[in-house]
């Protein structure tokens, strides 16, 4: 007894019906307001580099608001008055 063999393998589809990938746009990113704290009542600092050794580029005024896109871990990186950089993210809230 020969059994007959399926051919199991599907076709290809022709160029007309496969879908083109379309190419997204680079996501924006998405940001939340946040509003500065500190226990002092003091600026709070704008490093370079998420880190305290860091170059400080600016600076956060006691309860102004700022931009925060991403934390990571301790760190915030953030946008005030047009300077980027990162802050410590124990000293911001959502308001």
């Amino acid at each position: 007894m020969a059994t007959e063999k399926k051919d199991t393998k599907k076709a290809a589809k022709p160029a007309s019906e496969t879908k083109k990938k379309e190419t997204a746009a680079p996501a924006k990113q998405k940001c939340t307001e946040y509003f500065c704290r500190t226990n002092t009542g003091k600026a709070l600092p704008i490093r370079e580099k998420p880190t305290t050794s860091s170059e400080q580029v600016g600076s956060i005024p006691f309860g102004a608001k700022c931009k925060v896109y991403s934390v990571n871990y301790n760190w915030a990186e953030v946008e005030y008055n047009d300077i980027k950089g990162y802050a410590s993210a124990g000293y911001l809230m959502v308001k």
